[in-house]
Order: structure tokens, then sequence, then C-alpha cells
């Protein structure tokens, strides 16, 4: 099943030292897209973090911590083969709730002091969602079908599990450049892994999207996490992997810290 995600804006962060400058914004790790397969040894990241992949889930925090928005941080056209991300230049696409999307953008502006990193609407850019049809009982039953995908992680197309709890539970999302504004021209991309075959797609709607969604506990987008009103935490962060706790400085990572330590969280 193919959804395309209208609810979602899509921003593309691009210019000297834009790696760091998202690091130093959001609460997950940046440097786990920059890591090759190649290059996992000599990564500086923790062990149970040393893993590549070309899309994180995180938060943006305000100065008193609390979840401004959440978003999809997607690799764009590769930077540096450096692990630790040290120069940093490249593009970066985040996935942003649409009503919040001009708001986000003014945002990151301000916090570009010196004027160096270009944020742009990328427009050029489609979104979807790809699930197993067994997902929603449709046509099959996933006891005897491998419904694992075959990625694809180039500068026009992406198509990498969710980040939050893996594509067993929550599918795929497809991100491309070459068209992809329609249902039909998913199809020649969207192939099983094992043996490369094309998948059989049927167009969803958004409500099959929300559907699913709430039945796995997941909050997303400013229905769902109110702008200003919650702590990192208190939205599931740490089960979703939104949040790293050894990445170093970001804005309100001491206050997140804080919140951490003082375990269990009383209100989720």
């Amino acid at each position: 099943m193919a959804i395309h995600l209208r609810n979602k804006q899509l921003l593309r962060i691009s210019g000297p030292g834009s790696f760091i400058y998202l690091q130093s914004l959001l609460t997950n790790d940046m440097r786990k897209l920059l890591l090759l397969p190649s290059h996992a040894e000599k990564s500086s990241l923790p062990d149970h973090q040393n893993q590549f992949t070309p899309v994180i889930y995180s938060f943006m925090l305000s100065a008193v911590g609390k979840v401004l928005c959440d978003l999809f941080v997607y690799r764009g056209r590769f930077i540096s083969p450096d692990c630790n991300g040290s120069d940093g230049d490249g593009e970066f696409v985040l996935e942003v709730d649409k009503s919040l999307a001009t708001a986000l953008k003014r945002l990151l502006l301000s916090y570009n002091v010196n004027k160096n990193i270009k944020v742009e609407f990328a427009n050029d850019l489609n979104l979807w969602a790809i699930f197993p049809a067994s997902l929603f009982g449709k046509h099959y039953h996933a006891d005897n079908i491998d419904h694992t995908l075959h990625p694809i992680d180039s500068d026009d197309l992406k198509l990498v599990a969710d980040p939050r709890i893996g594509s067993e539970y929550f599918g795929y999302r497809f991100l491309t450049r070459l068209g992809g504004s329609n249902f039909k021209d998913l199809g020649p991309y969207i192939k099983c892994q094992s043996n490369h075959e094309r998948i059989r797609l049927i167009e969803g709607q958004m409500t099959d999207y929300i559907r699913l969604k709430y039945q796995l506990g997941l909050a997303e987008g400013q229905n769902d996490i109110k702008s200003g009103f919650y702590f990192p935490f208190e939205m599931n962060g740490d089960f979703v992997n939104a949040i790293s706790l050894d990445k170093g400085l970001y804005t309100s990572e001491e206050k997140t810290i804080k919140i951490y330590s003082t375990q269990p969280i009383k209100q989720r």
C-alpha cells in the first residue's frame, strides 16, 4: 500500500557547516547520517548507535526543553565520508508537519547567524509511505510472505525503513525527486529485497495512515504533539529513537538529560 503524505512539507538545508548547524539543534545524533558501513569501526559513535542509516527521527526543542516539532531528517546529496562530520558541507532534507513548516523555516533562519546556511522548501520532492497491505488486513496475510523491500539510497530516490519502530511495524518512507507525484510512478522502484521482484501496490488514503499510527501508539505532527507543550520523554522520544543521550550539546540538552536522570518518567 502506498500513501501520499500530503500533510507533510519538505525543507532542504544546505551550505557550509550544515551538519554542525543541525547537530546543535536536534535531539538525535546527526552522525548516524554520515556513517558509511566501511567506516563503522572508525566511528566515534557509541556502539549502540554505530549503525549506518539514511534517515533519522528527531525533535527540535525550545529554550525551556519542550518539543517545538518532530521531524525526519534525510541525508541529501552525500557530504563527506568522514564519520565525525568534521566538514559537514552538503544537503539534508527535513520532513515536518505542513502546518509547522513556515514557522520552522523562520526559526531555522533565525539561528543562522553567519548567514551561510540555505533553508528552502523542497517542492521538487514527493513523499510517500509504503506499507505491506497485510498491516491493514487486506488481500493477504503476513505469515508466509516476505515484505522486506529493497532499500534505495541515492540523490534522487530514497526508500528507507521507518526509523522509529522499523519497517515490520510501520513500513517505509519513499522520497523521490523523479516525478513521484502520481501513484502510477512508484511501481518500478518498489521491489522485494529477497528476489528483487516488483511488489504489487494499492493506493491508500491518509485515513489508513492515521489509523495504523494510532493503533501503534505513535504521536506525529501538530495534531498529536502540540508545539511547545510537552517534554521529549513525555512523547516517548526514547522509545521511538528520537533522542541521543550521549551526542553532546544541543538546544536544551541539559534540561533533557536532567529529566532523564530523574527516572522514572512520571508522565508519558
